[in-house]
């Protein structure tokens, strides 16, 4: 008998050692949509309970970096692991807030990355911004009235660098060089709208195409440009003449298998090709250069991978 609880005692030993030891819960922040004069959507996930209940989960924000829910404002979003979301409102216009996803368990509580928003400023109405085929486009008062999309090809949050095409390409690819560009040396028109050629029309639908080198050239003549981080993301703050704006990231360039000057510069392809009368016409098209305190419109080969920029109607 005494042998008997002897064992059941070790079993009993092994059985508790085999239960994971509780940790705080892992939880992101994904990302911050439909950013108003005075509210913005914050989209979280729990995605690992750490071997105890999530009790609680929410977000929390604040003016100042780094919130958390015992010094900053904070909304509960229910428990348990899995996707949420939370409509943060009350909040003041033309500011720039910090905001964190939370989840408590029996261990503590643990904050998702930190994500930064400006909330639009009185004239920024919700008419100034949309979604056309699931993509998110803000009016920025300009001239033409065309509508630019707030993030780049192939990204999620604005600050996302997103894909690289070469140009007049609609796919992004693991090497940029001369030999495998489809239009380098080739005469070609402008392509904006074309699904053959045109990334933003490819990938996106709907009315969603690159923008023209004349429409390019609207957005540096109408707009104040602000070099700014997003979330650590270096890049310009385009504000429309109507006060709305768009952010877009320095990205950089892609050049055979490497990424050079992400950071520091940005590019953006325009649908138009480069029409002078030398032999780069065929080899050149138009794009949208950007840094700390300079844009403008030039023409570069065609054959290296830059970003995309969608516009629409």
């Amino acid at each position: 008998m005494k042998r008997i609880y002897s064992i059941m005692a070790l079993i009993a030993m092994v059985m508790v050692s085999c239960v994971p030891e509780a940790e705080k819960a892992t939880v992101e922040t994904r990302k911050v949509t439909d950013v108003t004069s005075n509210s913005a959507r914050v989209v979280c996930n729990v995605s690992d309970d750490g071997a105890a209940e999530v009790s609680s989960r929410g977000v929390c924000w604040d003016t100042s970096e780094s919130p958390t829910i015992e010094t900053a404002s904070s909304m509960g979003a229910g428990s348990g692991i899995g996707n949420y979301e939370c409509e943060v409102d009350g909040l003041e216009s033309n500011t720039t807030y910090y905001v964190r996803a939370y989840a408590t368990n029996s261990v503590g509580t643990s904050y998702g990355e930190e994500k930064s928003f400006n909330t639009l400023n009185g004239n920024e109405d919700s008419d100034h911004s949309g979604e056309i085929a699931g993509h998110s486009f803000v009016d920025l008062g300009l001239p033409s009235g065309l509508k630019w999309a707030t993030c780049n090809v192939g990204a999620e949050n604005p600050e996302d660098y997103g894909d690289y095409f070469a140009w007049g390409e609609t796919s992004p690819k693991a090497e940029y060089t001369f030999e495998n560009s489809i239009t380098y040396g080739e005469q070609m028109s402008d392509i904006s709208g074309n699904a053959q050629y045109d990334a933003a029309t490819a990938n996106w639908g709907g009315s969603w195409r690159m923008p023209t080198k004349e429409e390019m050239q609207e957005l540096v003549d109408h707009c104040e440009w602000e070099w700014t981080q997003v979330n650590g993301v270096y890049g310009s703050k385009v504000i429309g003449p109507n006060g709305s704006c768009i952010f877009l990231p320095a990205a950089g360039r892609r050049y055979g298998t490497s990424l050079s000057l992400d950071g520091s510069n940005g590019y953006c392809w325009s649908s138009t090709p480069y029409g002078s009368y030398d032999y780069y016409y065929d080899y050149d098209a138009y794009y949208l250069n950007f840094n700390d305190g300079y844009e403008n419109v030039d023409y570069y080969g065609r054959n290296c991978g830059q970003t995309v920029r969608p516009i629409t109607e």
